[in-house]
């Protein structure tokens, strides 16, 4: 099995903290794949002992949410109906079945190496397409920060590149802009 870094990650941190105030979920983390596995490498939580139990715990990567996405590289979104559990390893590291979730994958090079997962939209319901969205595109940073991580060549836009695609994102999209911006200023405020 390969070894995990252990050491703190900051940006991933900072990544899935935004992730998760800019959607009021509940909790969040970001995986990455380690052998057959998901672990957990970064987690954001309003449950303070989520956070102890959810750094560095591992599942097969056949048995989750998370593990889906990262097969299929797509993203997800579910709500709980009736006493249904729709993720068993939210559940297990919840302490309770998740009522709503929204997992996308993390993409270095359209190669997933993790999934950032969120769960349990604060006030209850149903996680928002804005969610999604948020999500999906803080995925492949986080996909770039753990390829980063684990010594693959990031593959980073340059600054101008990326002032470029902002600038033509708020012409397109003024709204999903400034979901982006907001995320984007926070990381940076974090850095």
């Amino acid at each position: 099995m390969a070894p995990v870094d252990h050491a703190p990650r900051p940006l991933l941190q900072a990544i899935i903290a935004s992730a998760v105030d800019a959607t009021a979920a509940a909790a969040g983390w970001i995986a990455t794949v380690v052998d057959a596995e998901l672990a957990i490498v970064a987690v954001a939580a309003v449950d303070p002992p989520l956070l102890d139990r959810a750094l560095w715990h591992r599942t097969p990567l056949d048995a989750s949410a998370a593990a889906l996405v990262v097969q299929s590289g797509q993203p997800i979104a579910l709500t709980a109906s009736g006493t249904s559990v729709i993720d068993t390893w939210a559940a297990t590291l919840l302490e309770r079945p998740p009522a709503s979730i929204v997992c996308v994958p993390c993409h270095d090079d359209d190669v997933p190496v993790g999934a950032l997962q969120l769960v349990d939209k604060i006030g209850g319901g149903p996680f928002s397409f804005d969610d999604v969205e948020i999500a999906t595109l803080l995925g492949p940073i986080a996909g770039a920060a753990l390829a980063e991580g684990a010594g693959a060549a990031a593959r980073i836009a340059s600054p101008t590149q990326l002032g470029t695609d902002l600038g033509r994102l708020a012409e397109a999209d003024p709204a999903r802009y400034a979901a982006v911006a907001q995320a984007v200023a926070a990381l940076v405020g974090q850095s």
